[in-house]
Parts: structure tokens; C-alpha cells; sequence
């Protein structure tokens, strides 16, 4: 199956923004950004957020342990795929999470395979 979209020339493996690899761009805004009127103005800003991290890694806690492991392998066989860059900055991400969660993703790569708990 293929997938195409609008310019034909972009990289097909790249669908999301930003991209390292130099892919898609969000487009330039078209016009003024809608602004109701909703006792004073209703503007567009930024959310201030301390820790965006904290959710995935609490519930990457939550699960069971067969779930993990199974997290685990599923990541580190999608990102073995990866450039060692992406590998790089995904585990960065992970770490964010959860230290140990992203460690586990660290070693399954490493040793070209999924890291699992004994059982």
C-alpha cells in the first residue's frame, strides 16, 4: 500500500513535524488567527508546561511487568530500524519518563535485541 500526499517530491518516510530528516513543514498561516469575542478577547498563547514527561512516565509505572517487558521489545524492534540519531534521541525521551524505562530501551538496542525480565 502506498500513501501519497500533496508534492510528490517530499521524503515519503518522513509524515510528521518537525523532522530531523528534513521533512514536511507546517505550512504558513493564511490569515489572521480567529479571535471571538468572549467577554474580552480569546487569544492563542503557548501552555506553560513544567513536566512534559511525567504522565508517560507514571504510567509506564502502573503497568504490569509482562507489559513493560512487552513495551520494551516492541520499542527497540521499531527503533532498530532507526538512525543512530533518532535511536538516540527516542532513549533521551524515554529517560525523561522514566529513567529505567529508558535504559531498558538503551540496552535492548545495544545488544540488538529486547531486553526481557526473567521470569
Amino acid at each position: 500500500m502506498t500513501y501519497m500526499v500533496d508534492g510528490g517530491d517530499e521524503n515519503p518516510h518522513v509524515n510528521y513535524e518537525p523532522s530531523s530528516l528534513g521533512g514536511l513543514k507546517e505550512g504558513d498561516a493564511s490569515g489572521k488567527d480567529h479571535t471571538p469575542y468572549v467577554e474580552g478577547k480569546l487569544v492563542r498563547e503557548k501552555v506553560e508546561r513544567k513536566n512534559d514527561f511525567a504522565q508517560a512516565g507514571e504510567r509506564y509505572r502502573t503497568i504490569d511487568q509482562w507489559e513493560r517487558d512487552d513495551l520494551v521489545f516492541n520499542l527497540v524492534d521499531a527503533l532498530s530500524q532507526c538512525n543512530k540519531d533518532i535511536q538516540e534521541r527516542m532513549i533521551g525521551l524515554l529517560r525523561q519518563c522514566d529513567e529505567e524505562y529508558g535504559q531498558r530501551v538503551a540496552d535492548g538496542l545495544a545488544n540488538g535485541k529486547s531486553e526481557t525480565a526473567a521470569t
